[in-house]
C-alpha cells in the first residue's frame, strides 16, 4: 500500500538537551494549522539549543523548508541597521544625540534642522510616510536623486513631539548617514555584510544577492474575511490616510519580495533575507555580551544604549501601543520581583528577533504563511519563546513553570523615570 506524501511536510531539526518542549510548541503550530511553512532557532548563552524548520517554502510547487532555506524578515531588519548604526557610534564616527545635519548638511531644510539621530531611531522625527512618490530601485539605480529626495522632505509633526512608525523610509535615511560617516563610504547593506555578517558568518543579508534567491522562501498568505478587517478598521486608532501612503510607488503589492529584482535592493528597513539560525546567532551574540570567540559586534556598553527607551505610547502611524529605543522596540519579561528588556525587532507577516541580555539568548522565527494582523497578541512566535523560558529557567535553576518569565508590551506614555531608566545588565 503506498503512502500518500503530506501536503505539508512534518517539522525537523533538533534541540539541545532540555529543551524538547520548544520542538512540541513547533510540532502543535502545524498540527492545529497555524503554521505552514516557518522556521524558529535559539541561542543560549552562546551555543544554539535550538533549530526547526518545516512545512513548505513554496505552497505553489510544494517545495519543502529546509535548514538553509531563507526567511523574508521584513521589518525584523530595521534590529540589524541599528546594531551598525550602534557600532558607528562605538567608534566615535555618529552620536545619538547629534543633529542629522552635522553628518549630512543638504538634511537641514524645511524644518528637519533640529532632528537628531536618536529622533530618526525611535520615529519621532515625522518622517514615517513622503509627501511625494519615491520609488526603492532609485536605493540601487538613482541613489544622488533618491538622496535629494529625502533631504527635501518636510516633518509631519514637530520633531520629537508624537512617534508614527516610518515602515520604509526609516533605513533609507540612515543609509545616508552611513555613507557620510563610514571611512570606506559603504552602504549600510555593504557595512553590514563587512563589519557584521562576514567576521561572524551570518548566513543574513540586506538585500538578497540574485545567486542565492533559490534558496528564499515564497510568500503565503493567510485568507482573510470581511469580518475581519471590518473589525480590524474598527479598532484601528492611527492615521490610516498615512498608513497607506507609506509603500514606495514601485512596490507591487504583497509579493514584491518574490520578485529578484526588488529583492536585491538593500533596504535595511524591509529587505533582510536569512536562516533562522542566522538570525538567532546575531541575536545571541547580542544577548550575550556581544562577542563570539575572540570577536566583538558591540560592547555589553553599546547594547545597553540601545535598549535606552525613547518614546512610548499609541503609535501616530500604527495606533498600536509600543516602545522604541534606539532602532529596536522593547519588551518587557517579568520572573517573579526581577523584570528586564528584552529587545529586537518583528517584521510583516509574524517575523521576529529577539535579544535577551539577562537570559543571553537570540531568537529568531519567520514563516511564509502571512498573517496580515500579526501583532504581539496576534502571532505564532510567543508560544515558542514561553517554551524556551521554560527549558532555560528549569536549567538555571529558576523554578521552570513553577516561576514563569511573563512577557508583556507597555502602552502607557514614558515617564522620567523611564527615560532615565537604562540599567538593562544581566542578572543571572
Amino acid at each position: 500500500m503506498s503512502s500518500i506524501r503530506p501536503i505539508v511536510p512534518a517539522p525537523k531539526g533538533w534541540t539541545a538537551d532540555g529543551f524538547e518542549p520548544v520542538m512540541r510548541a513547533f510540532e502543535s503550530g502545524f498540527s492545529q494549522g497555524i503554521d505552514k511553512g516557518a522556521a524558529v532557532s535559539i541561542y543560549f548563552k552562546g551555543s544554539p539549543v535550538v533549530n526547526l524548520w518545516g512545512g513548505l517554502a513554496d505552497d505553489a510547487i510544494k517545495r519543502p523548508w529546509k535548514e538553509e532555506t531563507f526567511g523574508r524578515f521584513w521589518s525584523g531588519t530595521k534590529y540589524p541597521s541599528s546594531v551598525i548604526i550602534s557600532h558607528l557610534v562605538e567608534r566615535g564616527l555618529l552620536d545619538y544625540g547629534e543633529k542629522v545635519s552635522k553628518y549630512w548638511p543638504e538634511f537641514a531644510q524645511n524644518g528637519k534642522e533640529t532632528i537628531t539621530l536618536d529622533n530618526l531611531l525611535s520615529h519621532t522625527a515625522g518622517l514615517s510616510v513622503s509627501k511625494e512618490d519615491y520609488q526603492m530601485s532609485w536605493l540601487r539605480d538613482q541613489p544622488h536623486k533618491l538622496s535629494t529626495f529625502l533631504a527635501s522632505q518636510t516633518p509631519l509633526w514637530t520633531p520629537g513631539t508624537k512617534h508614527g512608525y516610518s515602515g520604509f523610509l526609516f533605513a533609507l535615511y540612515l543609509n545616508e548617514i552611513v555613507k557620510r560617516v563610514d571611512v570606506k563610504a559603504r552602504s549600510l547593506s555593504q557595512y553590514f555584510e563587512e563589519e557584521i555578517a562576514e567576521p561572524f558568518e551570518l548566513d543574513f543579508h540586506i538585500g538578497l544577492p540574485k545567486h542565492l534567491y533559490h534558496k528564499a522562501c515564497r510568500a503565503a498568505w493567510r485568507r482573510i474575511s470581511k469580518e475581519e478587517i471590518a473589525k480590524s478598521m474598527e479598532n484601528y486608532q492611527g492615521n490610516f490616510e498615512l498608513f497607506q501612503r507609506q509603500y514606495p510607488k514601485d512596490m507591487d503589492g504583497k509579493r514584491s519580495l518574490d520578485d529578484p529584482d526588488f529583492a536585491i535592493l538593500g533596504c535595511g528597513s524591509t529587505h533582510g533575507a536569512g536562516t533562522a539560525k542566522a538570525a538567532a546567532k546575531f541575536a545571541g551574540i547580542l544577548g550575550n555580551g556581544g562577542c563570539l570567540d575572540d570577536k566583538v559586534m558591540l560592547t555589553q556598553e553599546a547594547i545597553n544604549r540601545m535598549q535606552k527607551p525613547l518614546t512610548r505610547g499609541p503609535d501616530y502611524i500604527l495606533s498600536v501601543g509600543m516602545t522604541f529605543a534606539r532602532g529596536v522596540t522593547l519588551l518587557t519579561a517579568k520572573q517573579g520581583e526581577k523584570s528586564w528588556n528584552v529587545f529586537g525587532h518583528g517584521g510583516f507577516g509574524g517575523q521576529m528577533i529577539l535579544s535577551d541580555c539577562q537570559y543571553k539568548m537570540g531568537f529568531a522565527y519567520c514563516t511564509n504563511y502571512m498573517e496580515p494582523f500579526s501583532n504581539f497578541e496576534n502571532n505564532r512566535w510567543r508560544h515558542l519563546l514561553d517554551a524556551f523560558y521554560q527549558c532555560a529557567s528549569q536549567i538555571e535553576g529558576l523554578g521552570g513553570k513553577e516561576n514563569p518569565v511573563m512577557l508583556y508590551e507597555k502602552r502607557e506614555e514614558l515617564s522620567n523615570d523611564d527615560r532615565k531608566n537604562n540599567d538593562v545588565k544581566s542578572r543571572l
